[in-house]
């Protein structure tokens, strides 16, 4: 009997663990890497100043499209970055909330004038 319960218990404990260890979904990356999605920027190699940005969700579905002109995305500094994973978190929410996808609402270029 006592073999069987602490058996039980180690179980129930374990099960309990994983599952929250799952709920959590704690990232111990960098601040700007989004845990749902992601955003691909394409650079006219020709005209470093237009560009296109995609946001995608986790099923490969675009969610967001922006072309942006006028002005040259700087991917490897940090606030660029964190401004990107901003846009997708709203655009993954209006997303979620329309079930379609945006174009062009000028919240890359808005965000990044400002900084």
């Amino acid at each position: 009997m006592k073999k069987t319960s602490l058996i039980t218990f180690i179980t129930l404990l374990f099960l309990s663990t994983s599952a929250s260890a799952q709920a959590n979904k704690v990232s111990n990356g960098p601040k700007w890497v989004p845990q749902d999605g992601y955003w691909v920027v394409e650079t006219n190699k020709h005209n470093l100043k237009s560009s296109i940005i995609y946001f995608y969700n986790d099923n490969n579905e675009v969610v967001y499209k922006e072309n942006v002109e006028g002005m040259i995305i700087k991917t490897k500094k940090r606030s660029v970055k964190m401004n990107l994973k901003n846009v997708l978190d709203r655009s993954l929410l209006a997303y979620n909330i329309q079930h379609k996808t945006a174009e062009n609402e000028m919240l890359v270029a808005n965000l990044i004038k400002r900084h």
